[in-house]
């Protein structure tokens, strides 16, 4: 492939490494149209959503803080009831 990113292998067993790959390859390809489309992309780094434009350059939207969750008690791989 041209982007760089082969064909899933054989040896990716799980669904999460699958999903993980064709998540970086669709935002890959999404970065590459935008710039050639001259569009701004925004996107988070250190805590700051930043707008950055085709030739590089980028603007500082807002910050983001990061917020704590109110729920404790809940350990990963918790079965919640929605009912």
């Amino acid at each position: 492939m041209k982007d760089g990113v082969g064909p899933l292998d054989e040896s990716m067993v799980s669904e999460k490494e699958i999903l993980i790959k064709s998540a970086r390859l669709a935002t890959k390809r999404a970065i590459r149209r935008s710039k050639k489309l001259n569009l701004k992309i925004k996107s988070i780094k250190n805590g700051e959503l930043l707008e950055i434009s085709p030739d590089g350059t980028y603007r500082i939207i807002r910050k983001i803080e990061r917020v704590k969750s109110k729920i404790s008690g809940i350990r990963r791989g918790s079965v919640i009831c929605l009912r």
